[in-house]
């Protein structure tokens, strides 16, 4: 998923640049979460499964 969040925002920026009337701080924003896009992406979705005995309640 980290590979495809910083590609999204590479896109992103790429249309931004190319589209004569997108507001200039939008492209700012996009290029700026570029460098923190670690910290920004979105957590691993994770499944929840059961225990192998589950009784339930």
């Amino acid at each position: 998923m980290a590979q495809g969040w910083r590609d999204a925002l590479k896109l992103a920026k790429t249309n931004l640049d190319q589209t004569p009337a997108a507001p200039p701080w939008l492209a700012q924003a996009v290029a700026a979460a570029q460098n923190v896009a670690p910290a920004l992406e979105p957590p691993p979705v994770r499944e929840e499964t059961a225990p192998e005995f589950f009784y339930p309640h």
